[in-house]
């Protein structure tokens, strides 16, 4: 069992590293058609909550090494997350409360950017949009 987890660690450790020098492409700085927000203002997956994941934890939640698998295409990814998202009770989402450090290394900040537009997702159905 400690052989297995050793291998498990070296092997996502090196996966992160290679993800993390990959250059992103999904980087839509200069492409003027993408929007973020639907057109009440509210954050929508597509636009504003999957660049989001993609960058924070695409890195390390890859196909081959890690649970929660991001493909980096947001119709697969909603499915993927979903089960880690609660919309009765957003603040209990597993996709939260990782993020923020709980049984996982904490990647963005409670109350930060990141949370609050994920929150607010969540909080308005989760809709893939």
């Amino acid at each position: 069992m400690t052989t297995w987890i050793v291998w498990f660690s070296v092997v996502l450790s090196l996966a992160c590293r290679y993800s993390a020098s990959i250059e992103d492409s999904s980087d839509t700085s200069g492409d003027s058609t993408v929007e973020t927000g639907d057109s009440n203002g509210e954050p929508t997956f597509s636009g504003d909550v999957h660049p989001m994941l993609w960058e924070s934890c695409g890195g390390c939640h890859l196909p081959a090494f890690a649970v929660m698998a991001l493909t980096g295409d947001p119709a697969e990814d909603y499915d993927i997350i979903m089960p880690y998202v609660d919309v009765v009770n957003p603040m209990a989402s597993l996709l939260l409360t990782k993020a923020t450090g709980v049984q996982h290394e904490k990647i963005w900040e409670v109350g930060g950017n990141e949370f609050e537009t994920t929150i607010a997702w969540i909080e308005n159905g989760a809709v893939n949009n």
